[in-house]
């Protein structure tokens, strides 16, 4: 299969699961766990987080990600306007969904960050608004000199996907803590725990897709266009 063919198609289909994974999440919030309302003391408040979080910082920020890949040829302005766009959209949904489950905790009275997804979620936020924040200085903030671009650009793809990945595993234990409190007949196999299940997996996927597409040197821009990004970017 020829090359742009091949990465056309793998981008499908990781919009496919990147998608199903959302409306899954939304399908599990929504209809098993109570549904969605934001008011003190509503006991949905929380479902929030998941939602905006795997539609946030997973599946909008992989998409972010994407974006040098899949419009490979053209200007680049506009693709890194589109890249943060995506990645203030992301960041946007990535404070509601934060913003929702300390709210959520307070009006309970329980305790915030205690639980392993609590400390890795909360260092990924971090992470990913530093990642953010020194995007757009060195990039989008005028007058950054083109060694200085060029210097940062290699730590700004790395923590870019590790981000990603971070953010992924960090949805995978929090479902699994959802899990533990909200459905205590998991083992027997309920329709719930199939929804859980194929949300998971369809996240899995979606990172491998993601993170194999941005790795692949053949998936770059063209050979001048990179060139130039990379003195530019």
């Amino acid at each position: 299969m020829e090359g742009r063919t091949k990465f056309i198609l793998l981008f499908v289909i990781a919009q496919f699961v990147g998608l199903l994974a959302v409306l899954l999440m939304g399908i599990w919030m929504g209809k098993y766990l109570g549904g969605f309302a934001w008011y003190t003391g509503s006991p949905t408040k929380f479902n929030y987080h998941p939602f905006f979080l795997t539609l946030g910082l997973i599946f909008i920020y992989g998409d972010a990600i994407l974006v040098y890949r899949l419009f490979n040829t053209q200007n680049k302005l506009t693709i890194k306007i589109v890249h943060t766009v995506l990645q203030f959209a992301a960041l946007l949904f990535t404070i509601t969904g934060v913003q929702a489950v300390f709210s959520a905790h307070a009006d309970t009275g329980s305790a915030n960050l205690y639980s392993i997804h609590g400390w890795i979620g909360i260092t990924t936020v971090f992470m990913f608004a530093l990642q953010f924040t020194m995007g757009f200085f060195f990039y989008l903030f005028p007058g950054v000199s083109d060694s200085l671009k060029t210097w940062y650009m290699s730590a700004h793809r790395y923590w870019g996907v590790a981000i990603f990945v971070m953010a992924i595993a960090t949805a995978l234990i929090g479902s699994m803590e959802e899990v533990g409190f909200k459905i205590p007949d998991y083992n027997t196999r309920t329709a719930q725990a199939y929804v859980v299940n194929f949300m998971a997996m369809s996240l899995v996927v979606f990172g491998w897709l993601v993170t194999y597409l941005v790795s692949k040197p053949e998936y770059k821009r063209d050979a001048s266009g990179y060139a130039n990004m990379d003195a530019q970017s």
